[in-house]
């Protein structure tokens, strides 16, 4: 730890980005992650936190076990969809049928090389920074991970300078836009997700040559 650009006894901060001290990753782990092994049927669920992923998740799960029945498992969508950079709860090594999901916080600098060479699929989404800061400041109070809050509005300037889990949320959803036509992303804003119809029937257009 003593290694490690701490942001507070929680966060560390590498590349711009700020990280979980009581994770099993560090620096040189995150780093290694550009050299992931990537398939050409993978998916990445790209988002910030607290912008609607576990509803995501649920949306590709359902997808996926719609267009491959046989492979459907019996499990959490935690463990249909690891985050990549995370080890606390998750193995995204764990041996799975093709095509396997993803999830990740990473900025677009640190993803794994083969997302943009093999351009594989990507789903980037956003939300509200409003929400997302009263979804994280509620959050923050449950996950053991990371430091409670002493009050909403520190908590509401730490957000502002980027010194919260994962770092800005205004860097990441402006790089990701910077580099959307050099990777194969799809972009779905969560207050649009409340279209609930309308987002299944897009996703399920955008992912049906997976079958």
């Amino acid at each position: 730890m003593d290694s490690l650009d701490l942001v507070s006894p929680y966060l560390f901060k590498h590349k711009g980005s700020n990280f979980l001290v009581k994770d099993k990753m560090q620096p040189e782990d995150l780093d290694a992650l550009q050299y992931f092994e990537i398939r050409s049927t993978d998916v990445f669920l790209i988002s910030y936190p607290k912008s609607g992923t576990a509803w995501m998740q649920q949306i590709l799960v359902q997808i996926m076990d719609a267009a491959h029945p046989e492979q459907a498992e019996d499990v959490s969508n935690r463990l249909r969809v690891p985050w990549l950079e995370e080890r606390s709860a998750d193995n995204p090594l764990r041996e799975r049928p093709d095509p396997r999901i993803f999830g990740t916080h990473l900025p677009p600098d640190m993803l794994p090389l083969g997302v943009k060479a093999k351009q594989i699929k990507a789903v980037y989404v956003w939300r509200n920074p409003k929400d997302v800061l009263v979804s994280f400041y509620h959050f923050a109070h449950s996950w053991v991970l990371l430091e409670t809050p002493t009050s909403f509005e520190d908590f509401f300037q730490q957000f502002l300078d980027g010194k919260v889990y994962m770092g800005s949320w205004f860097d990441h959803v402006r790089e990701y836009y910077a580099v959307h036509k050099q990777l194969n992303i799809h972009f779905v804003q969560y207050e649009n997700m409340l279209k609930v119809g309308i987002l299944f029937w897009q996703m399920h257009v955008y992912t049906s040559n997976l079958s």
